[in-house]
């Protein structure tokens, strides 16, 4: 069982979950999508490589709900906490952006070397960025 007093930002799936051949359709080869995160509504985060942006989709919605760009080039992994706050690899700009819940622009957080390929922030808000050449 887990335990309640830790906040992990995971999706919430019904017992029976099963895949739907009729889903919605969010994304395509144009755009170059990378990062996907799923939170605990049920919204889904993806990095568009293609297009320098990320966009948000609630868990019923075929339209996008929030589009980011700004500075963004080649964004990579992405990771949302339980309060909304996101987390993305910038790419080609070298670093990790935090994106305040209903901010319009990232703040840097961390510089890197290498993009990261995945990013996860723990229950006592410390930052991790997997780079495949850095192992």
């Amino acid at each position: 069982m887990t335990d309640p007093s830790l906040s992990f930002n995971r999706p919430t799936f019904c017992p029976y979950a099963s895949w739907n051949p009729t889903g919605i359709h969010f994304s395509d080869a144009q755009s170059e999508p990378y990062g996907l995160f799923a939170d605990t509504n049920n919204d889904v985060y993806v990095t568009e490589q293609g297009t320098n942006r990320i966009r948000v989709w609630s868990s019923g919605g075929g339209v996008p709900m929030k589009i980011l760009t700004s500075d963004l080039n080649n964004p990579g992994a992405i990771f949302v906490t339980t309060n909304g706050d996101i987390y993305v690899d910038s790419g080609n700009n070298h670093r990790v952006e935090m994106w305040v819940a209903d901010a319009e622009n990232g703040t840097i957080v961390m510089n890197v070397t290498a993009q990261c390929l995945g990013l996860f922030i723990d229950i006592n808000n410390t930052l991790y960025c997997a780079t495949s050449d850095k192992h």
